[in-house]
């Protein structure tokens, strides 16, 4: 074993763990799960420690090298020093003797790792475990190059287990093009690697396989096909190359890079889908060297080269990036181009022959998602595409005089970094936000073969850089910047930032709050003072002045104040002024804010560049919206607390609201502790009402036992022994007292009299006991039937008393609801009522329209039976009453309305009717437990009164379908199982008070059994479908409604039914939507009761035509077929005909079906006289479910008539049908 050293670099707080290698490194993979690292090598793979980078294990691969794989090697490496293009990335590979070289390292989904090398000419593939690199299986197969310079591209589809492999085109050491270009590859146990069959089981010349070759051999020796990466995109295959531009080229050399892409359905070979684009980036950088596709982000980006040499004094390097969503949209514009609108080119030439498009398809049949169907014989596929998928302004470009190798990208929510290896050990690293300023990091090896992020999840701060260089692998944390405490220390060090929100020093791009986090310019300026500090929104171009700790740069940029709101939702700027050290700016014009104070940010930004910096809180106050006299004071600078109209106020002019005006509160001792929400508070006679209080400096001590109101003789009293207390959640210290007074709850107040408002006082009782008068707050006690004594006195009284003529007198509105305006007392009118028929028992809302209606005192009665007003729902138009009990017999008569003791007294013209409805039958009187039985209920009079009708089984309801004067249709629903074997009761109930009550009752039985349908059994189908579902069980015939549901797509009412049996028949598989074979859900329905279980649908079995398709006669006919048998048939199950007539099935396997045929030729119409074949000899047909199948004729001889036992036989000319 060669020798390996473990440096540990100490650099204050980060740690930098290096492990040295005599052997040439060429790749390696990390497994996040078990933290682990495969690392490939010359004659070498091993399993290191993701943690410390320890050796777990070390397999030698050098003893199944040969020497005509290092010939090969050799004679590659020679030829590619003369190639067309510089392969930066193998350039210190050397070939030898005893070398083996790593081909492919691929991690798979279930803890093992698939090794591919150059021995054996490529045919050295193994499977191994990811720690301990156990040996688990192989292939003999050819897979992979046999030239570690002609490399093996490839990506495994974690779900279908696929590797998906490209190879560059080995001349030297493949002259017969044994591997193909591309390829699709199982990784499963008795398939290992070997390349996927899209024929199984048709003949030679028939089968395909999920390959794709170039056109012809000289092509294969001649044009340049270089394969650099590959990634996956849902069901998306890309890989990416270095190629020609096409077959044309060939003397002159031109390349360029091409992404090409193909659908991963294993249904049809690559060529059908195969489509490719030329990739640019910029003007000037056509050439790939590395690429990388970002997961989190979805986007491809690409390390680009200018010149297809390498170190010439002109060569330059760009990245440039590509999201998803435009790659995706390209490869849909070149396919519509071709496939819709007939343009362009197919075949690529290098492919197969290149010829025009032709328009097949429907722009409607197409998506960003396309593949071709399978069954779709007119392909047109490969289609080049010219046009290119373009980034016209690269993220950066680099004029370093070296070649770059390597290419890692993260990435958090704002911004992206990118690390990118050269061929002079140096690790470049930029963030997209600022490209201006590139980290430098050199190591001691001549080149970064690969670099890899880890532990970025769920930010970049913990991250780990793994660097593999050609002779080292070294890990290293991304982030060591905590450990500078200061902005001017923190200032000095590459790729850190002074996060002046935070006060620390991050890594440039975790600081959140700071959108371009590598700008030096004024890192490590803060905000001193901000002059003022709160500011009131009811004034307009308020200047700030915001001082800093040291003079800002002028000469750098234009400024702008940034004001950002807490909950990050809203965002303002406004222009701003440098003098020194002082930036001046104007604060912003907000509309439509609802609360009282806005805590808002303050930072200073260059307009130019983009960048934040300084931070500094500011209030921004709405004086109106401000509650409790306590918090107005806080901001007497700007707000006053008016004590008569209870509100906060904003002094605009200070002079003029403080010249003796006592009503104003400046400060919080003048604020009172506790007074009454509104300014102005009456209270009507005989009325309830709330009344809020507002408690200054209430602390969680505080609790409220009662409320008083008296007047200041205290002859009479109301109280409120369940007050409620409300803290404030805005206002600090501030509690809402709601004192709810009832009449109910009053003492003496019927022995007083008065007819001008009568002042009350209002006191809180504490639960400590004592008691608290609200003071200058006194509450106005009137009562309108006192206030005035006619209608005009009534409605000229102030407003807000809110009284209102009604009846001849004065009252407040909310007992008289509305009244008309006029002074005048108009005739109530009649003009409709609605129903007219009642049930007896009452419950009905009646209503009545008409004109001059008023409330207050209002009797009613309909046929003398008294009916109860409903005073939400009327109106001086309109009213409603709930009828009461007529009794138990038949009665009809008018409506008398009585408008109060002294009012006017109407009746209606029209006439009210009480009945009874009447229930005649009612059927189902039985049902099961789960629900669902519909019971037809006829009888008479069943459309009465509002119509709300209930139907209740015992004590529950029944779900009502439909409702007509003689039918009635509800449904069960489910009952509890203490109901179960019980006979209910069956109830109708007429607006909620008529009841009706059947004669017979209704019984509830257990729900059906069923005999294994669940979750745990299996039905199988063919894909065709027809094949019987029997489902078995008891007390079927007590069900309604039977139906089996399939993939909650198709229902299928049973084909037979009995008490114990239910037959359904399945539909096909593409009736149900689908393309494959596969397990679907099935659950069946018996009324509200379900249950489900499954169905698996097998591919539809094989029945072969006879050999010959003319068979003479026998007594036994034998038809071949595969998987007969595989959904359980019998030979019950199967139908043979010949002709019209059944050829009996006397024995049946899975592969064949043996008949015995009708003894004589079937005639050619049935009884019916329906054509059973026109054929010269009957057809013999077979019928399994859903599909049938023509296999044959059947030749019946003509008429045999035996005269002798021995030695004479007589042969008759007619033909049996003639």
């Amino acid at each position: 074993m060669k020798i390996l050293i473990l440096i540990f670099y100490l650099i204050k707080l980060s740690i930098s763990i290096s492990l040295q290698f005599s052997n040439s490194l060429q790749r390696f993979v990390y497994d996040d799960v078990t933290d682990t690292i495969i690392l490939a090598s010359v004659n070498h793979i091993y399993s290191l420690n993701g943690s410390n980078l320890s050796i777990l294990s070390d397999i030698d691969t050098s003893l199944s090298s040969s020497k005509i794989d290092q010939d090969c090697s050799i004679k590659n490496k020679s030829s590619l020093s003369k190639s067309l293009y510089y392969f930066s990335t193998s350039s210190y590979l050397t070939p030898s003797i005893n070398n083996t070289f790593n081909q492919l390292l691929l991690l798979t989904n279930n803890g093992t790792i698939l090794i591919c090398s150059t021995s054996n000419r490529g045919r050295s593939c193994q499977l191994r475990s990811l720690i301990n690199l156990d040996f688990m299986k192989n292939s003999s197969q050819r897979v992979v190059s046999s030239s570690p310079f002609l490399p093996s591209v490839g990506l495994i589809n974690k779900n279908n287990q696929i590797l998906y492999i490209s190879n560059t085109y080995d001349s030297v050491c493949d002259p017969f093009y044994e591997i193909p270009t591309i390829s699709g590859r199982h990784l499963v146990d008795n398939d290992f690697l070997s390349i996927i069959n899209l024929n199984s089981g048709q003949s030679a010349l028939q089968q395909s396989t999920y390959t794709l070759r170039l056109l012809n051999i000289r092509l294969i020796r001649d044009f340049f096909l270089y394969y650099l990466y590959a990634f996956e995109y849902k069901h998306f295959s890309y890989f990416l190359t270095i190629q020609q531009s096409d077959i044309h080229h060939t003397r002159k050399h031109k390349l360029q890079t091409k992404i090409l892409r193909f659908c991963q359905t294993l249904k049809q070979p690559i060529i059908k889908s195969y489509v490719e684009l030329p990739l640019t980036c910029g003007k000037d950088y056509h050439y790939l060297v590395r690429a990388k596709f970002s997961n989190e982000k979805k986007i491809l980006y690409g390390l680009f080269r200018n010149t297809t040499s390498a170190n010439s004094s002109s060569t330059s390097h760009a990245i440039c990036s590509y999201s998803i969503d435009t790659i995706q949209e390209a490869f849909f514009q070149t396919i519509k181009r071709c496939l819709v609108d007939g343009k362009g080119h197919r075949g690529l030439d290098f492919i197969s022959p290149d010829t025009h498009c032709i328009p097949s398809n429907n722009l409607n049949q197409m998506n960003h998602d396309y593949c071709p169907d399978e069954n779709d014989r007119f392909f047109q596929y490969p289609i080049g595409g010219h046009r290119s998928i373009e980034q016209i302004e690269p993220i950066i470009e680099l004029y370093d005089r070296v070649n770059f190798t390597a290419i890692e990208i993260g990435s958090n929510e704002k911004d992206t970094i990118i690390l990118i290896g050269d061929d002079n050990g140096t690790v470049h690293t930029f963030q997209t936000s600022n490209t201006n300023e590139t980290y430098k990091q050199s190591f001691q090896s001549k080149i970064i073969v690969d670099l890899k992020l880890i532990n970025t999840i769920p930010t970049l701060k913990d991250a780990k850089l793994i660097v593999l260089t050609e002779n080292q692998i070294i890990k290293q944390n991304l982030s060591t910047c905590e450990q500078y405490t200061t902005c001017n220390e923190c200032s000095t060090i590459p790729r850190c930032h002074w996060c002046s929100r935070e006060n620390r020093c991050t890594a440039t791009f975790e600081c959140e709050y700071e959108n371009q986090r590598t700008n030096r310019i004024n890192m490590c300026a803060y905000i001193e003072q901000v002059i003022p500090q709160t500011i009131s929104l009811n004034l307009l171009n308020i200047e700030l002045q915001v001082k800093f700790n040291v003079p800002l740069r002028s000469d750098t940029d234009e400024y702008m104040c940034r004001f950002t709101f807490k909950n990050g939702e809203q965002l303002y700027r406004t222009n701003a002024s440098l003098n020194h050290n002082i930036v001046k700016c104007f604060s912003p014009v907000l509309n439509n804010m609802n609360q009282a104070i806005y805590n808002v940010v303050l930072s200073i930004e260059h307009v130019k560049r983009n960048v934040t910096f300084g931070s500094s809180s500011l209030i921004f106050l709405n004086c109106s919206n401000v509650k409790s006299c306590s918090s107005c004071a806080l901001y007497s600078n700007l707000c006053l607390w008016n004590r008569e109209t209870v509100k906060c106020i904003f002094q605009q002019n200070d002079r003029f609201l403080l010249s003796d005006n006592q009503s104003l509160s400046m400060n919080s001792q003048q604020c009172p502790f506790i007074y009454l929400q509104q300014s102005r508070n009456r209270l009507a006679y005989h009325v309830d009402k709330a009344f809020i209080v507002h408690i200054e400096q209430c602390n969680q001590s505080v609790n409220i036992s009662s409320c008083y109101l008296y007047d200041h003789r205290k002859r009479f009293s109301l109280f409120e022994s369940n007050p409620v207390l409300i803290r404030s959640v805005n206002e600090n210290n501030l509690c809402l007292l709601i004192c709810s007074f009832q009449w109910s709850n009053s003492k003496n107040f019927n022995q007083i009299s008065f007819h001008r408002p009568l002042n009350l006082y209002l006191s809180i009782q504490f639960s400590n006991k004592t008691i608290s008068m609200i003071p200058h707050t006194p509450i106005s006690l009137y009562h309108c039937e006192h206030m005035a004594l006619n209608c005009t006195s009534c409605l000229q009284l102030d407003p807000s008393y809110e009284c209102t003529w009604c009846n001849n007198m004065c009252m407040f509105k909310n007992q008289s609801r509305t009244c008309s305006t006029n002074s005048e007392c108009l005739m109530p009118i009649i003009h409709t009522i609605e129903p007219l028929i009642l049930p007896m028992n009452g419950g009905t809302l009646v209503t009545m329209k008409g004109k001059y209606f008023d409330l207050f005192g209002l009797s009613i009665q309909i046929a003398d039976v008294p009916c109860q007003l409903i005073e939400q729902e009327s109106s001086t138009n309109k009213i409603v009453c709930q009828s009461g009990d007529a009794g138990s017999t038949f009665r009809a008569g008018m409506v008398r309305l009585k408008f109060g003791l002294h009012g006017p007294q109407i009746s209606s013209h029209e006439t009210i009717s009480y009945i009874n409805p009447k229930i005649n039958s009612i059927e189902p009187l039985i049902g099961i437990q789960s629900g669902g039985t519909v019971l037809t209920i006829s009888g008479e009079n069943f459309i009465i009164g509002n119509s709300h009708l209930s139907v209740f089984i015992g004590n529950r309801s029944c779900q009502l379908l439909s409702i007509s004067s003689k039918k009635i249709e509800c449904e069960t629903r489910s009952f509890p199982r203490s109901m179960l074997n019980e006979n209910q009761t069956i109830n109708i109930l007429f607006d909620r008070q008529t009841k009706l009550i059947y004669k017979y009752m209704f019984t509830i039985v257990p729900n059906p059994i069923l005999y294994g349908f669940d979750k745990n059994s299996q039905y199988r189908s063919f894909v065709s479908g027809g094949h019987e579902v029997i489902v078995l069980g008891e007390n079927f015939h007590i069900i309604q409604n039977i139906q089996l549901e399939f993939r909650q797509f198709i229902f299928v009412s049973p084909l037979y039914q009995n008490n114990t049996h239910l037959v359904f028949l399945t539909p096909s598989i593409e009736e149900l939507n689908l393309y494959e074979q596969q397990k679907v859900e099935i659950k069946i329905y018996l009324d509200n009761f379900n249950k489900t279980s499954s169905l698996i649908y097998i591919d539809d079995p094989m029945i072969y035509e006879l050999e010959p398709m003319l068979q003479p006669y026998a007594s036994e006919l034998t038809i071949q077929g595969i998987n007969l048998t595989s959904v359980g048939h019998t030979k019950n199950h199967i139908v043979v005909q010949i002709g019209c007539d059944l050829c009996t099935v006397i024995h049946l396997q899975a592969d064949k079906i043996i008949c015995q045929p009708p003894r004589y030729r079937p005639e050619k119409y049935s009884k019916a006289k329906r054509l059973c074949y026109n054929s010269e000899h009957p057809s013999i047909i077979v019928t399994i479910d859903n599909i049938r199948a023509h296999v044959g004729f059947m030749i019946y001889p003509k008429k045999l008539i035996i005269l002798g036992n021995d030695y004479f036989l007589f042969l008759t000319i007619l033909d049996q049908n003639k």
